[in-house]
């Protein structure tokens, strides 16, 4: 048996257990997508999901439970027109309350699990492992443990190497992919400067690809130090202030620094009960003599047709959400992408523009209908653009 079907058989055992005295809570989810891609040429193409989730209290005060949910990918790709299909284990949770008292309380998550940096840019997956919570009359404490190397390597999101992308790139419909342990700890201090909290977080990874066997081209071990200051400028405004700093080791034919960071500033404008508004400016550091890309664990692309990271970036956004009705939501963003410096001599750092919307309709409780479009303007390329209907049904 296989690390996967090791997985569901434990996944297995633990639901039947929980079974024959607490009520188990079940749901479906199929979501379609189709759209049409404006390039070069013009291309469709479809992102079909189906999920299955439950969730199960382990005792009668619902202080510990269980939550498992699975997803079968199916989709085809604008650029290439092939068809891919995978299977993934998004969610396999156990959390437990050992501790609530007083004013202190832990709370423990464990198994395939959802986390993210306080930032979201750092780390922002699933991932193996256990993360403890603890919140006390100082602040909050967060602890996390985990490994990716479990993870569909098609969904995984750990892209650092050659090695990670290579893994990704396999038709399977469930590979093994990035080795890499990560650990994270967060400390929360609310209003320690007036009304702004203050949080201070390490977060680290370690490639274990020359543990756990000798084929591979690059070793990555990066580690990331981040303060974030949050709170309301006035009533209705409130303010994000971030930095990372990254460093690390990249060995390949010899060994790099990895050095970088990434400064973020967020206003968030909550102009009525209906209606928000805000902007946010995206700063990394550009490859120089000491510093090199930002490299993040997750890799995220920084736009929706603009599919480059956050490594080498500028990005300044502005945009809105509106909900006028209980039923329709309506949400626009515009986003210009830059280099954070001159790279080529007399050149601009100016990269394109990216123009985002969307419209989600709640057809009824368990039916959502969402249309978007999003049009990208390079410097000296062809524009592109898509549009998309998406219907998400809940059984």
């Amino acid at each position: 048996m296989n690390a996967f079907g090791r997985i569901l058989a434990c996944l297995a055992i633990l639901l039947f257990a929980a079974l024959p005295s607490f009520a188990l809570d079940w749901g479906i989810e199929l979501s379609n997508e189709g759209g049409i891609d404006f390039g070069d040429d013009t291309q469709w193409y479809t992102d079909n999901q189906a999920a299955l989730w439950l969730t199960t209290p382990l005792d009668r005060t619902n202080t510990n439970s269980l939550a498992i949910e699975g997803r079968l990918y199916g989709a085809r790709e604008a650029e290439s027109g092939d068809f891919t299909t995978y299977l993934n284990l998004e969610l396999c949770r156990l959390s437990f309350v050992p501790v609530a008292y007083e004013g202190k309380r832990i709370a423990l998550d464990a198994g395939r699990i959802r986390t993210a940096d306080i930032t979201g840019y750092v780390i922002n997956q699933s991932i193996d492992g256990a993360e403890a919570h603890g919140s006390f009359a100082f602040g909050n404490v967060d602890a996390l443990v985990g490994y990716t190397g479990l993870l569909n390597a098609r969904k995984t999101g750990a892209l650092m190497s050659q090695d990670d992308y290579i893994d990704a790139g396999t038709d399977d419909l469930y590979a093994l992919g990035a080795k890499r342990l990560v650990g994270k700890a967060t400390f929360q201090f609310p209003e320690i400067i007036g009304k702004f909290d203050l949080i201070a977080e390490a977060t680290g990874q370690y490639d274990l690809r020359d543990a756990l066997g000798s084929d591979y081209l690059q070793l990555i071990h990066t580690a990331y130090g981040t303060l974030s200051l949050s709170g309301p400028l006035a009533p209705r405004v409130y303010l994000t202030t971030s930095g990372i700093w990254q460093t690390g080791v990249l060995t390949a034919d010899k060994d790099y620094s990895e050095n970088a960071y990434l400064a973020l500033a967020r206003l968030d404008w909550f102009a009525g009960s209906k209606t928000k508004i805000f902007t946010e400016v995206i700063y990394t550091s550009a490859t120089n003599d000491y510093f090199s890309t930002f490299l993040p664990i997750t890799f995220q692309s920084a736009g929706e047709l603009f599919t480059a990271g956050y490594g080498d970036l500028f990005k300044a956004q502005v945009g809105g959400l509106w909900n006028p009705v209980d039923i329709v939501n309506v949400d626009l963003s515009c986003r210009a992408f830059m280099y954070p410096k001159e790279v080529y001599e007399g050149e601009s750092i100016y990269r394109g523009t990216e123009i985002f919307g969307g419209l989600t309709f709640l057809i009824r409780n368990d039916l959502r209908l969402r249309c978007e479009g999003v049009m990208y303007l390079p410097k000296d390329e062809d524009s592109r653009y898509q549009a998309s209907l998406k219907a998400v049904f809940d059984l």
